[in-house]
């Protein structure tokens, strides 16, 4: 009787390639890895000036529980901003049109 092991398994499937599915079809499209941005420029702005507003917030208040909610939110809507994707816009499918 013959066990296949687990590395016999896997030696059968093709290369992984970050131009496509697999390297065996003609077809070659990029694939984003990483995301793609779903917040328009002035709400990038507004986020970051917001998040900014409650980081100096937490900052002079430290030791409260508001202060930390505050110094935590104001991280979150600042990194947000600074990349332009929000993946809580990205679960509900938010997308940028093309004027934006």
């Amino acid at each position: 009787m013959f066990i296949s092991s687990p590395a016999n398994r896997l030696a059968n499937l093709p290369p992984l390639s970050l131009r496509g599915l697999s390297s065996h079809t003609n077809e070659s499209k990029e694939i984003n890895m990483f995301y793609v941005k779903n917040v328009p420029n002035w709400e990038r702005v507004l986020r970051i000036v917001m998040g900014l507003m409650a980081f100096i917030f937490a900052a002079m208040n430290w030791g409260s529980p508001l202060a930390m909610g505050a110094g935590v939110m104001g991280a979150v809507l600042s990194m947000t901003g600074l990349f332009g994707f929000c993946p809580m816009c990205a679960m509900v499918g938010r997308k940028l049109g093309k004027g934006a």
